[in-house]
């Protein structure tokens, strides 16, 4: 006893696994209330985060620029699965509704965007 540092064991002992768990619990939480943000609006968890990043994030390029994401979003998150009886392309509409409204996004920019007369 004589020979312990002061104040030895009055604080709690932070160990590696500690921090990362408790980094853990809060990166769960800010998940948690993402989700109930976003299901508030109608989005739901299983929209990947890119999908989600191009409703918010700033326009700033020209409209010609957000045509090309579209189109490659749209690729790449509704891929032609098959095709019908009719030879008709069927996509995957699992994210749909969001490509939607990004599309909604990028053409209401595209309306009010004042091109540059050089």
């Amino acid at each position: 006893m004589g020979l312990e540092p002061p104040k030895y064991g009055a604080g709690s002992v932070s160990t590696v696994s500690s921090l990362v768990e408790d980094l853990l619990q809060k990166k769960m939480s800010q998940i948690a209330e993402r989700k109930a943000q976003l299901e508030e609006v109608g989005i739901y968890t299983a929209t990947p985060t890119e999908l989600l990043d191009w409703l918010t994030q700033p326009l700033t390029e020209e409209p010609e620029y957000y045509e090309d994401v579209y189109f490659k979003l749209r690729e790449k998150y509704m891929p032609v699965i098959g095709v019908n009886s009719e030879g008709v392309q069927q996509y995957d509409e699992t994210h749909k509704e969001i490509l939607d409204q990004i599309l909604e996004r990028f053409d209401e920019y595209e309306d009010n965007y004042v091109y540059n007369k050089d």
